[in-house]
């Protein structure tokens, strides 16, 4: 489906281009280019749906606090259930803070959610030095040898955008994040994760 999406952008920008670059009609060119654009993002945010590798954000219905102005890439999505991470919530205290890493180099954690608190869970852009990571979409990866990723981030062989620590994530049993997408609690967003996760663009 996003496949199908990103076609139909690059067709509607060519197009766009093309009739500016014509300098006739312009005007009606470009509006019925808009329209056309406009009429199949419609339709793509309808027939959307819940899988692995999409961003959810929360809306003005959400009444959980945990929860309220958050962006969630779900990283795993069945018939059991759902768990992503929120991207856009830092942690207090940066990876050299903590006691177990006080030796390694400042580097971000993010506040990923109320479950697993107690533990540290990352994804990144780089399966070529980090192994055993399992794909969420093209170019991205869940977990792996956190060991590798954190000699990563101090032999500066890995960009911060290219990984992103958690603290914590976020799950749902089957049913529940239907429900709460139902009551309008949260929205699917129609852009890339890949591209949300690298560019930072929350």
């Amino acid at each position: 489906m996003r496949s199908c999406f990103a076609v139909v952008l690059a067709v509607a920008n060519a197009n766009a281009e093309s009739f500016a670059a014509s300098g006739k009609n312009n005007n009606i060119r470009s509006y019925h280019t808009c329209s056309v654009y406009i009429l199949f993002l419609v339709l793509y945010l309808y027939l959307m749906e819940i899988e692995t590798g999409i961003s959810i954000q929360s809306t003005h219905r959400m009444d959980d606090p945990v929860f309220m102005n958050s962006t969630v890439l779900i990283t795993e999505y069945n018939n059991k259930g759902a768990t992503g991470f929120v991207l856009n919530k830092i942690f207090e205290r940066n990876l050299n803070e903590l006691v177990e890493f006080r030796n390694s180099k400042p580097y971000p954690i993010f506040n990923g959610g109320p479950v697993g608190q107690e533990h540290l869970y990352f994804i990144h852009m780089r399966p070529d030095i980090i192994e055993q990571g399992r794909k969420i979409q093209e170019g991205l990866y869940f977990g792996g040898d956190f060991k590798q990723a954190v000699e990563a981030i101090n032999n500066d062989t890995i960009e911060n955008g290219q990984l992103k620590i958690f603290k914590g994530y976020c799950g749902w049993d089957a049913g529940e994040l239907e429900a709460e997408l139902e009551e309008g609690s949260w929205e699917l967003l129609a852009v890339d994760s890949f591209n949300l996760f690298a560019g930072n663009k929350l």
